[in-house]
């Protein structure tokens, strides 16, 4: 395991004991800047899930967020939000941290870099703004209901 607690890609970068249900959250992207605004819904928990046809099982803490913009809640792996690092594996043993991705309490956005456009994949930028206009239209026809 890292003996960091924290991400370090940003100095407030939020740790594991940071994440409480009621917290603001915001998980941004070192490419493409903010990626989600979120309430925190639950507390941190272990997920596992079982591949019988590859006979393995793979092991994770998540939390529930809810989304600002949107509404809507998932779980989000805490590896992926970079508020823990991964652990190692067969072909890597050593535990490393998320190289993009980090998560600070939504008061801290005046902290927050620009994105970094030389580590940027414009093709995705299409796709994300179709998923907004579906999702938007979605709930759009949700309020009409």
């Amino acid at each position: 395991m890292s003996a960091r607690s924290k991400s370090p890609l940003h100095p407030s970068a939020l740790s594991l004991t940071d994440i409480t249900p009621g917290r603001r959250i915001i998980l941004f992207n070192k490419e493409y800047g903010i990626m989600e605004e979120a309430i925190v819904i639950s507390t941190p928990r272990v997920e596992r899930r079982s591949y019988a046809f590859l006979d393995y099982t793979t092991t994770s803490l998540v939390v529930d967020l809810r989304s600002t913009k949107h509404g809507w809640t998932q779980h989000h792996y805490l590896t992926d939000m970079g508020v823990i690092p991964y652990s190692g594996s067969s072909s890597n043993p050593r535990a490393h941290w998320n190289d993009r991705n980090f998560t600070v309490d939504a008061r801290k956005r005046h902290l927050l870099p620009d994105p970094d456009p030389s580590l940027h994949d414009s093709t995705w930028d299409e796709i994300d703004r179709m998923i907004d206009e579906d999702m938007d239209r979605v709930f759009a026809y949700d309020d009409e209901l």
